[in-house]
């Protein structure tokens, strides 16, 4: 949790992959720390294994949550939504091209 708040401090990524259940700080913990410094405006995809973290997921500002495991597709699909929702100046690119 503090290491990525730390990244995201220091880099203030396009869209934040977090782990909800995490060693020392939560995800929710995260989330509630960026929203609370100003980073809330960054689309946030939280993921967990426990399916009864899926039920809490309404109630903080995430973009978009996916249940552990999770095919690599999904978590691209949801990347391109959520930055092209945040950031439709930057159409034109795509995660999937190879």
């Amino acid at each position: 949790g503090m290491e990525a708040l730390s990244i995201v401090l220091r880099t203030r990524p396009l869209v934040i992959v977090l782990d909800i259940r995490m060693p020392m700080m939560s995800g929710w913990s995260v989330l509630k720390h960026l929203h609370d410094n100003g980073f809330g405006d960054i689309p946030v995809i939280a993921m967990s294994a426990d399916y009864m973290v899926s039920t809490d997921a309404s109630t903080y500002p995430i973009y978009g949550y996916l249940d552990k495991p999770f095919l690599p597709e999904q978590l691209l699909t949801m990347l391109e939504q959520a930055i092209r929702t945040r950031y439709p100046q930057e159409t034109g690119h795509s995660l999937m091209q190879g």
